[in-house]
């Protein structure tokens, strides 16, 4: 039977639609985003010391699956069953378990599958995001807090992400075990309860739908109502904490149980202070994620979603929690006590992200190359392009070479901007030498001799790589001129009031979120350097689009002690200096000359200037 199976026919029209709905069109945009969000959030994983680790595609059936519908369930040559992925979390767990893994951090970006209601199509695929980390210390809970701090840094990493306003929901899983036992709802009937409850938050069931389907169990209505009046409860620590006090307060495993999942919340709350997390942290009684899977803290990272329309309804960005007790599952009998085991970890809705990214006006897709080398002319000079090519792939330039010779410079030109390449190298006949087209706001062109043409590409691209970098992350938000400055004012009683304000290149209005992160990065760097200034002097800072090479001129060279000559003769050898940021340099100046020069005689308060380049976050105070 088996073999015939296996020995189907192929089928034409059964091979066209198998697999049609993920063959939607290319879209290059799409491609190169999608890179792009993935470097900078393998780039934060890494700086927290993770691997990338992938487990092996296939497992055996598992029965943490066998009452979903969508778990994609497959048989093999002898009749066995196997699973592809349903997420990454227990595949990873039985790899951790099977290799006696004591300590690990790993990310994993890889496909899980959904099975699909019509039968006979591709399972739908979805990228998940994972990190985790494996401890052989169950009782710390600095892991827990590591791992909401590393989306914490990814959402700000994302201006667009920043704007929404995430914070985090967190449970425990003691603490549900402490209200159903309160609640006088037997161990034997625990998981039928929490599979009831997470199905109807997942399904937007109704109340009455869901007080129907615990009474069957069977369950009293008098049980039922006061589960519920638990599980709807959320709201800050101290509040949720405070009603608790009624199992808290009693003798038994209850009271215990309470106690033990409010402890450690508390303790995972602390060290996201300490971590320097602003979200906010809600206590989310009725939080369920992979509770059957789950041995302690559960979390989300979640923002609202248009409340009018859809009350009380999340957008999930994350999701994780420990999973000590998942890992022994997969253990071999002979080394069930063998090792001290503990896990815990995130999955992050990547897509979600790439789509938010690549939606957001502002943001300018990077080019998956900087040069692209392309003759004009009637010859095609394949060799002088190869060559060239070759020179640029050896100095670690990006590089692309152009392999239709009859397109116009212009439909060229096009080309790159539409694909994010910066430089054109062009070659014609009978010229020597090659001539470098820069494709910016302004398109400007120079020769340069072929064997100065890689170290002077490498220059220009070293140059606009803090550029290209801010212009990405920050979503294209620029520094204005002082017709648009904008200030922000904050204080502190030990530290002088400062006034943040931003100069800007034009006329381009500051997003708030990209300005909320500016203040906040300023504020941070420096605080440090505040001590020093006593605070009966006023602080005005002055973020500038300017690097720190820059701003050591200004610091060195600017007078402002001495009267409006002095100051105005202290300029010239800075403007010598920096030609280049010569119109940008007198707005500038312009504006410290009215902060420093023009106050009033009735504000005697003192003026202390410091210049922050937002390019490097560098700066400098201008005594």
């Amino acid at each position: 039977m088996m073999h015939t199976l296996f020995s189907q026919p192929s089928d034409v029209a059964r091979d066209y639609m198998y697999d049609i709905d993920l063959h939607k069109g290319y879209s290059f945009k799409s491609v190169i985003t999608h890179a792009h969000v993935d470097d900078i959030i393998i780039r934060i994983f890494q700086k927290h010391g993770a691997v990338k680790l992938n487990t092996p595609m296939l497992m055996p059936q598992s029965k943490f699956y066998e009452h979903s519908d969508l778990y994609v369930c497959l048989i093999n040559h002898s009749g066995g069953l196997v699973g592809l992925p349903y997420d990454l979390r227990i595949p990873f767990a039985r790899y951790v378990a099977r290799n006696h893994v004591t300590f690990m951090k790993r990310y994993s970006i890889e496909r899980v599958f959904r099975e699909k209601k019509t039968i006979g199509l591709h399972p739908r695929e979805l990228m998940e995001c994972a990190f985790d980390i494996v401890t052989a210390t169950p009782g710390n809970l600095v892991p827990d807090s590591e791992v909401i701090h590393v989306i914490y840094e990814i959402i700000n990493e994302f201006p667009v992400l920043q704007s929404r306003g995430y914070y985090v929901r967190i449970n425990h899983t003691s603490l549900l075990k402490a209200i159903l036992l309160h609640c006088g709802i037997h161990e034997d009937k625990h998981n039928d309860v929490y599979a009831i409850l997470a199905d109807t938050k997942a399904e937007k069931q109704k109340k009455k739908q869901v007080q129907t389907r615990l009474c069957s169990l069977p369950l009293s209505e008098q049980t039922v109502g006061s589960l519920y009046n638990y599980i709807e409860m959320e709201g800050p620590y101290n509040k949720v904490a405070s009603i608790l006090k009624c199992i808290t307060k009693t003798k038994g495993p209850a009271g215990s149980l309470a106690k033990q999942g409010l402890h450690e919340v508390e303790a995972i709350i602390s060290n996201l202070d300490s971590l320097g997390v602003k979200m906010q942290v809600i206590l989310t009684l009725g939080l369920l994620y992979n509770v059957q899977i789950s041995s302690g803290s559960m979390f989300q990272i979640v923002s609202d979603v248009n409340k009018k329309k859809r009350k009380g309804w999340v957008d999930v960005l994350a999701v994780g929690g420990r999973y000590d007790t998942l890992i022994s599952e997969f253990r071999k009998p002979s080394s069930a006590s063998a090792h001290s085991q503990a896990a815990v970890g995130v999955s992050i809705a990547l897509e979600k992200i790439v789509s938010a990214v690549g939606e957001n006006e502002d943001f300018q897709c990077p080019g998956a190359y900087d040069v692209l080398v392309c003759t004009l002319g009637h010859k095609p000079m394949l060799k002088d392009q190869l060559s060239i090519a070759r020179d640029l792939w050896a100095a670690g330039i990006r590089t692309d070479i152009l392999y239709d010779t009859m397109q116009s410079l212009e439909e060229i030109q096009d080309y790159c901007k539409e694909h994010g390449i910066t430089y054109m190298v062009i070659l014609k006949d009978l010229d020597s030498g090659v001539k470098v087209r820069t494709i910016e706001d302004k398109v400007t062109e120079k020769k340069i001799p072929l064997s100065e043409l890689a170290e002077s590409l490498q220059q220009k691209l070293q140059t606009a790589k803090s550029e290209c970098i801010e212009a990405i992350q920050t979503s294209s938000t620029k520094q204005t001129t002082p017709s648009s400055v904008e200030q922000v004012q904050s204080g502190s009683d030990n530290l002088p009031p400062v006034d943040i304000t931003f100069i800007q290149q034009d006329n381009n209005k500051l997003a708030s979120n990209a300005k909320r992160k500016y203040e906040a990065q300023i504020t941070s760097r420096i605080s440090p350097a505040l001590q020093l200034i006593s605070n009966k002097n006023r602080l005005e800072v002055v973020a500038v689009d300017l690097n720190g090479g820059v701003l050591k001129s200004v610091a060195a060279f600017l007078e402002l002690d001495g009267d409006e000559e002095a100051y105005n003769k202290s300029i010239g050898p800075i403007m010598e200096r920096h030609q280049r940021h010569r119109k940008y340099l007198t707005k500038m100046f312009d504006f410290i000359h009215a902060v420093k020069m023009g106050r009033s005689t009735k504000d005697r308060c003192p003026v202390v200037v410091v210049l922050y380049g937002l390019k490097d976050d560098s700066f400098k105070i201008l005594l």
